[in-house]
């Protein structure tokens, strides 16, 4: 086949083939009857003959499609084809061909077509779509007689068997013999992947959440899914080999409650990041128990292009940054409280605070102030975003729009709400300024939302009103579905590649004043992340009730809030009216293909002119920048071959190498898995996604997993499903009190196909993990020994107390080692599991000899913790929380021990009584009382939205019984 043929057949689905095709100059307005001087030249196009293979026994259909060849708009001299028209051969369709003698095009060069100074010999070809009048017909000029031959041939070859009814109104109508050009006919134009704004919660958002809910017998919405996964799959594939390169920037972001103050003090520190030495204000690398971060640079070397196996593309990459000096690219700074006179809150349209705002972080940057320049700035009352920029890429952005939406007294007044600035940045090519480059789109919101300890619910309210109302024009119109009214379109903040919040969020710490004052003065590193466990904001992420998907970084600074000079404090400076919080925050979301790593999170504790204290971060952001022409490009050839999802012609053929899967033996903490394997048999690419067996049904159950849970699969190609189990506390709590056989049935769906089953089975070996104290109590033996869950001891006949745990104490009351280095040292993870096999199965502990014995020592510390963390109901039943909270003596806390149930005495008194010596054996014995306390009262008397109770009284409970 030619090479006119192989470009059409990058067009088509494998259902359709090509005949024929020829390249031919489009004459507009010319007839067969045109003389050479009617002639008007320079119009490439294809004519090639496609035709679909009788369905269900039915003759072949041809259609002539009219196709357009582009360049790639790049150096690469590659081109692009598409669709321009699509004539069904009916028995009204006709074509003729006309010699003729003419000045001619050279349609065979590979650049563009040129005017020959000579005469030349060819064919004028007219097409005429069916019954219509002669204007309406199509004629084209080529000198390739033998191919033209050939497929004026096969035209009237596929007229003379083709069906009558062809109707013509419009844009082409096709009847039902014609059904398979509706797929070309409503996809004439494809996406082009680098206009399109996604919304970057649906980016981060896992492929199988995205679809539609379904269950064996409902398969849910089939085009919805099959347009997410094809989407899914074009834009990955397409970036992922698209030769693109990498750009560094670097980000300074900070937000300050300025409390209606002008600046007083030298800004620098904040500003520059200089000078941060002191309390609050420490650099880190760990990521916050918020949620892991993208962090690092998002590379991808080499990867073959799909859509050419015998010529692939390579995805290229090389990295650039601006210039050579570390200093930030942008910095952007947040604003509130900028101005809290009455008159502002109603009427304000003063420059005077943002100018001196303005000139302040000028002055911070001392003679660096040379380099930048404002870029943008948006000011709602007392809220301002601005931006700052090197000098040298203001070019580089473009797109930058403003929005500001006010949530302050009765919804309308601006003294809270959000200001936000999105923007696009496109590096400089410095490889071709002629290249089109795809930008990168950021958004940044400074927002106040509602004060005071109480109005949790009210803070999430206004995020969600700021969130919805933000919003920038697209410059786009949207048509109703009417047809008849337009409306303007518009972005939201989450449409974009990076999202950053910096905010005076107002969310504070749910514990009483005096708790988070003595928590803070107390000299243990993990002081900050026991108040976290409190802070408002965590909560509002964890319930989903507000930033969900939301980042952000380790917090390792003292609280922002609130500080009043002149007013009582108390040692650390903190007002003794106002509780402290962390009310000034950074937080984030980006594409996952951007590199993010945040370098710095602090507080600026010696900027002191306001009741807040500023916070500031440093980012690191790798961008891929992609030829705009070359993605669009591949995107376009990637549509094409994976859109007959949409509407498919055949039966997508999914098959599964088995039916049934055997993990075997499966046990506590220990993964196992197998592979399922995935062949697409059939002519058409398929997706496929895993779903409910039935509709109350989980995906799968909490001891086993799926990766990947959905996908698209070409034809002839195969995906490997890892199926997956580990038994963690949750799933072990369940698995305790269940039969040892195991069973699951997953339900694969091929999307317009049919259900596939595999039944999935293991054996489960009990174990003391993750077991309730009076299950422990009546254990005849072993946890490995029960043959069934309810194997078990009578009531009467109960232990005093768990043996497994017993044992676990015992050993280390009589280890030869420093007991100093118990629950505060990292342990060895493979002794551990020998320790807890020992238990499950009753048999002696045993170890190497080249084992140490402090080593098998702080694994033994390691197990109890996990044990006390892994039982189901905490040591003291919480309903008893409120009553140890209230305990203020070690007399007290001892009388107390009557209302407890016995298997809780018991336990409680033999762990505190081990503590207690471990105690005794340290040489600061009240430090490492306050030590244990800190790490085993949260265990023992866990948090309980029901009984809350202080995290400070819970130690102080506990410690009665250590000291």
């Amino acid at each position: 086949m030619g090479f006119m043929e192989d470009l059409v057949r990058t067009l088509l689905r494998q259902t359709e083939l090509v005949d024929v095709a020829i390249e031919a100059e489009y004459l507009p307005g010319a007839t067969a009857a045109s003389t050479d001087s009617d002639i008007a030249l320079g119009n490439r196009r294809i004519l090639a003959v496609v035709f679909h293979p009788g369905s269900f026994g039915g003759p072949e259909e041809g259609s002539v499609f009219i196709c357009k060849r582009t360049p790639w708009g790049d150096d690469t001299g590659l081109e692009d084809v598409e669709i321009d028209r699509i004539i069904p051969i009916s028995d009204a369709f006709s074509i003729s061909m006309a010699q003729t003698r003419r000045n001619a095009v050279d349609l065979h060069g590979n650049t563009t077509a040129s005017i020959l100074n000579q005469s030349q010999a060819g064919f004028l070809v007219t097409v005429v779509p069916g019954e219509s009048t002669e204007e309406e017909s199509l004629t084209f000029f080529t000198d390739n007689t033998q191919a033209l031959r050939v497929l004026v041939a096969e035209c009237k070859r596929f007229k003379d068997q083709a069906p009558g009814g062809a109707e013509f109104v419009g844009s082409y109508q096709a009847p039902e013999p014609f059904s398979w050009l509706r797929h070309y006919l409503s996809r004439t134009k494809t996406p082009q992947l680098s206009s399109l704004a996604w919304d970057i919660r649906v980016t981060n958002t896992p492929l199988h959440a995205q679809l539609s809910p379904a269950s064996a017998g409902s398969p849910g919405d089939d085009k919805f899914d099959a347009t997410v996964v094809q989407h899914d799959w074009v834009s990955k594939t397409a970036k992922a080999t698209t030769t693109r390169e990498q750009f560094q920037l670097k980000l300074r972001v900070g937000t300050f409650n300025v409390n209606g103050c002008i600046p007083s003090q030298d800004l620098s520190s904040w500003i520059q990041g200089t000078d941060t030495t002191g309390v609050g204000s420490i650099d880190l690398s760990p990521v916050s128990p918020l949620g892991s971060a993208f962090t690092g640079i998002n590379t991808v070397l080499d990867q073959k292009s799909p859509i050419e196996p015998e010529t692939p593309l390579t995805a290229k990459t090389s990295i650039t940054t601006i210039d050579e000096y570390d200093l930030p690219d942008i910095f952007v700074f947040g604003f509130q409280e900028l101005d809290l006179s009455t008159e502002a809150l109603l009427y304000s349209t003063s420059t005077f605070r943002e100018d001196t705002w303005t000139t302040a972080i000028l002055a911070a940057l001392g003679e660096k102030a040379t380099l930048y320049e404002k870029l943008a700035s948006k000011q709602l009352v007392g809220m301002l975003l601005v931006i700052f920029t090197k000098k040298e890429i203001v070019g580089c952005f473009s797109d930058i729009q403003v929005s500001s939406a006010a949530a302050g007294i009765m919804g309308f007044l601006g003294n809270k709400g959000g200001t936000a600035i999105r923007l696009a940045f496109t590096p400089p090519d410095t490889k071709d300024s002629t290249r089109a480059l795809v930008p990168t789109v950021f958004t940044f919101v400074n927002a106040h939302l509602a004060a005071f300890d109480e109005m949790y619910e009210k803070r999430n309210a206004d995020f969600q009103d700021v969130s919805r109302r933000l919003t920038f024009p697209t410059g786009s119109v949207q048509v109703m579905d009417n047809g008849n009214a337009t409306s303007a379109s518009a972005y939201s903040i989450y449409d974009c590649d990076v999202l950053i919040w910096l905010v005076y969020l107002n969310y504070r710490l749910d514990l009483p004043d005096q708790d988070v004052r003595d928590i803070l003065d107390s000299q243990y590193e993990d002081k900050l992340e026991t108040l976290l466990k409190y802070d408002q904001l965590r909560k509002a992420i964890r319930t989903k009730k507000a930033f969900e998907g939301f980042l952000e970084h380790s917090i390792t600074h003292l609280p922002t809030y609130r500080f009043s000079p002149g007013l009582p404090t108390d040692a650390l400076g903190y007002d003794m009216k106002r509780k402290p919080a962390w009310t000034d925050r950074v937080l984030y979301m980006h594409d996952p293909s951007i590199g993010f790593h945040q370098t710095s999170y602090t507080g600026h504790p010696r900027i002191t002119f306001s009741d807040h204290r500023p916070v500031a971060t440093e980012i690191d952001i790798t961008i891929n920048v992609y030829d705009k022409g070359q993605l669009d490009s591949i995107a376009r050839k990637l549509y094409r071959q994976v859109d007959v999802l949409e509407h498919p012609s055949l039966q997508p053929a999914l098959r599964l190498n088995t039916d049934s899967l055997n993990l075997g033996t499966i046990s506590y903490r220990r993964r196992v898995s197998q592979e399922l394997r995935l062949e697409n048999t059939g002519k058409i690419p398929c997706a496929y996604r895993f779903i409910r067996p039935e509709d109350e049904a989980p995906l799968y159950p909490e001891w086993l997993n799926v990766e990947p849970l959905a996908g698209l699969i070409l034809p002839g190609e195969v995906v490997n499903v890892e199926i997956s189990a580990y038994v963690g506390d949750k799933a072990a709590s369940e698995l305790n009190l269940g039969p040892k056989e195991l069973e699951w049935t997953f339900v694969v769906h091929t999307i317009y196909g049919r259900d596939s089953f595999v039944g999935v089975t293991a054996t489960y070996e009990y174990t003391c993990f993750a077991t309730n104290l009076d299950r422990l109590l009546r254990l005849k033996g072993s946890a490995r020994s029960l043959t069934s869950p309810d194997d078990l001891l009578p009531e009467e006949n109960a232990r005093n107390a768990p043996k497994d745990f017993m044992k676990l104490i015992n050993w280390l009351m009589g280890a030869d080692t420093d007991l100093n280095v118990l629950f505060t040292t990292s342990a060895d993870e493979n002794l551990v599991q020998v320790i807890q096999e020992c238990l499950d199965t009753g048999e002696e502990f045993t170890f190497s000899k080249n084992e140490e014995k402090t080593a098998i020592a702080i694994a033994f510390g390691a197990t109890i913790l996990q044990f006390l963390k892994a039982m189901p109901d905490p040591v003291i039943p919480a309903s008893l929380h409120t009553q140890c909270a209230q305990v203020t003596n070690r007399d007290d806390a001892f009388e107390l021990l009557e209302a407890f149930p016995p298997a809780s005495v018991n336990v409680w008194i033999s762990f505190t009584a081990f503590l207690h010596f471990v105690c005794q054996s340290s040489e600061d014995t009240d430090a490492r009382v306050v030590q244990l306390a800190m790490i085993f009262a949260p265990i023992l008397l866990r948090d309980d939205d029901a009984y809350p109770v202080s995290p400070f009284k819970r130690r102080r409970f506990l410690s009665f019984f250590m000291s």
